[in-house]
């Protein structure tokens, strides 16, 4: 299989791919149709999907928008008598105040007032914030790449749109821009006249197309692009915080090869309502922090760190505990990492962290710049800390450490549950994906006190590589089977790794969009851009407390022996009091 990587000219921001049996290997990305109009080429095995972006019809059929902004567009009535309700009140969504202050031109920066010309008029960013909205800028460029931009149908593109978003349409041709923004207006209005009314008046009054050229916009905007020369930016966009997001990419694969595609935004939109959500829900809750990294740039591969958690008395105190990973890259592509590299966090024993527990894993996007945070549940993982004091921390990357400004904290709180962890043991590890995987595998005899409360198996599990010319465990649907004295509790990946837009889907979860690389498709047990959430089974009803329980582990693939790539696996049984 053949490897590609993500490619950065100067000119423009473009990805590359050459595709073996499906594609870039632990390293394309397809964009979104209307999933009502269109089908998928499943693939035919998971041994070697097929290329579902090979045409321009063969799509996801997940919408990307999976949220209670993708509805049908509100009924607006003729009664003047009614008050007129705001986008906000109508859509059910939280509104915010237009901001003036921490304003700036770089990414992560408020957005500032600015104004653009359009062939409608003006339209000033101020007078037209609603304060529940995000605003996706997708520039067409002369030659073959800009064009393939205004290709694909946009009905498409509103079809997978939330529709709390406006996109603006513009162009780095100089001069008259009239022409090349009157042939997607052309399209866009076929795609309008095609909807109910009331549903084409809400788009048509949130699709703009600019014809000033991006450096001359007036105010924030024309500071953002002009930062960001010598690259031409295809897609930005100001998100629900009224931040700027990073440079991002708008290709595609298709016919074996990348292209820019205008569909690609709706990932975008949907993206910056979950952001919202996630940063609105954790600013709304109480939490103690200890903290491994504040806005550290990270250059060391496989460093230990020292943080200090609460003493034992108050560590005793909570019940939940949260993992806040927030990563920062840019401000172009090549200041970010070419790969998904595995992340890591192992707790360590000692300082020289001469054994270590891994407690965090996510894998980063390809060369998006910007910043980006993860949320990942660690109660599992309160036991190995409850001592509290200083601890140590291994962080890093597999293969290279991709120079990041980090944050990462650890949110602790008490939510009422009833009980905690108290104590966590160590099970089974990964490895090489072979015919020998199991081998090494003995059965683990543990015997819980009466007292507790609830026994819990814990695994952090992804599939990596492709060997054996199966696409094994990257692509592959892998079995792992965890037996509790006679109950198997399995973790696998049916009809999940492999398929087209798996990941792409998930931007509403918390994948990353416009990544500049393999991107959409989903893998077993993973997406490039995303946190791998701990698999937690509650075994408790499987087991006799007080007496010995035995638990046994095996992978399997396709009914057999595990065949190519390799397991990163950390399993734990937790016990709860």
């Amino acid at each position: 299989m053949r490897h590609y990587r993500a490619i950065v000219s100067p000119f423009f921001v473009l990805s590359l791919c050459a595709l073996g049996s499906w594609g870039c290997g632990d390293s394309s990305p397809s964009g979104p149709s209307d999933p009502t109009d269109m089908t998928v080429q499943e693939p035919a095995t998971d041994v070697a999907p097929v290329d579902a972006t090979a045409t321009d019809t063969a799509v996801v059929e997940d919408s990307a928008v999976a949220q209670d902004t993708a509805q049908p567009a509100p009924d607006i009535t003729e009664d003047t008598a009614q008050p007129v309700a705001s986008v906000c009140e109508t859509l059910g969504l939280t509104e915010t105040p237009f901001r003036t202050d921490e304003t700036g031109t770089s990414f992560g920066d408020v957005a500032g007032d600015f104004t653009v010309q359009t062939l409608s008029g003006p339209w000033t960013f101020s007078e037209q914030f609603s304060g529940c909205e995000s605003y996706v800028f997708i520039n067409h460029y002369t030659g073959a790449a800009g064009e393939q931009i205004w290709a694909p149908n946009p009905a498409d593109l509103l079809a997978n749109s939330p529709l709390n978003v406006h996109y603006f349409f513009g162009s780095y041709v100089q001069g008259d821009k009239s022409g090349i923004l009157n042939t997607m207006k052309t399209k866009v209005d076929a795609a309008l006249a095609q909807m109910a009314p009331q549903k084409a008046e809400w788009w048509s009054s949130r699709i703009h197309y600019v014809t000033t050229d991006p450096m001359a916009i007036d105010g924030s905007l024309g500071g953002y692009y002009s930062n960001l020369l010598p690259s031409v930016v295809f897609l930005t966009g100001i998100d629900r915080t009224q931040r700027f997001d990073g440079l991002s990419s708008l290709s595609r694969i298709q016919n074996g090869a990348f292209q820019s595609d205008v569909r690609m935004a709706a990932y975008s939109a949907t993206y910056y309502n979950f952001f919202f959500d996630q940063e609105t829900q954790a600013a709304a809750e109480t939490v103690d922090v200890a903290t491994l990294f504040d806005k550290v740039l990270i250059t060391q591969n496989n460093g230990i760190h020292p943080i200090t958690f609460p003493d034992a008395e108050t560590m005793a105190t909570y019940d939940t505990m949260t993992l806040d990973i927030q990563a920062q890259c840019g401000p172009g592509p090549t200041d970010c990492g070419e790969w998904d590299y595995e992340a890591f966090l192992q707790l360590c024993d000692d300082p020289e962290c001469s054994g270590n527990h891994e407690i965090g894993l996510w894998i980063t996007p390809y060369s998006r710049p910007g910043t980006r945070r993860w949320l990942v549940d660690a109660t599992p993982f309160l036991g190995l800390v409850k001592d509290g004091g200083e601890r140590h921390i291994r962080f890093g990357m597999l293969w290279n450490m991709n120079p990041n400004t980090m944050t990462v904290n650890f949110r602790l709180s008490n939510k009422g549950v009833g009980m905690r962890p108290t104590v966590i043991m160590p099970l089974f590890k990964g490895g090489d994906f072979n015919a020998g995987y199991n081998d090494k595998y003995e059965p683990y005899e543990f015997t819980p006190p009466e007292g507790v409360k609830k026994v819990e198996l814990v695994t952090l599990l992804s599939g990596h590589g492709q060997t054996d010319g199966n696409n094994c465990a990257e692509w592959c649907n892998h079995v792992h089977t965890f037996t509790v004295n006679d109950t198997p509790h399995v973790q696998s990946f049916p009809g999940q790794a492999g398929k087209a837009f798996g990941c792409a889907a998930r931007v509403s979860e918390g994948v990353v969009p416009g990544q500049y690389g393999n991107w959409a498709p989903s893998r077993a047990a993973w997406c490039p851009g995303l946190a791998v959430d701990p698999w937690r089974q509650d075994i408790t009803g499987d087991i006799t407390l007080g007496a010995s329980n035995t638990m046994t582990y095996a992978g399997s693939y396709q009914g057999g022996a595990p065949a190519g790539g390799r397991i990163r696996l950390s399993s734990y049984l937790v016990y709860y009091e």
